[in-house]
């Protein structure tokens, strides 16, 4: 499984992860710092990669018009 640690986390889950058998980036090493949360999402769409974050509940609500829209998140 390929995943994304988001900009709250810190860039030593990468190791950790790849340590348990996960490739696994820090998103400041795939685009800018600053960008927001939607660019990470669609990121991740198309590249078909997992985001690691601390809090997913703060994403739900970026996420819900997608899947009632009935599209893929």
């Amino acid at each position: 499984m390929k995943l994304i640690v988001d900009m709250n986390r810190s860039p030593r889950w990468v190791s950790v992860l790849a340590g348990v058998g996960f490739e696994a980036a820090h998103w400041s090493t795939l685009g800018a710092k600053d960008a927001p949360d939607s660019a990470i999402m669609d990121y991740a769409s198309a590249n078909n990669v997992a985001i690691a974050v601390e809090r997913l509940t703060c994403h739900v609500d970026r996420l819900r018009p997608r899947l009632d829209a009935g599209s893929e998140p």
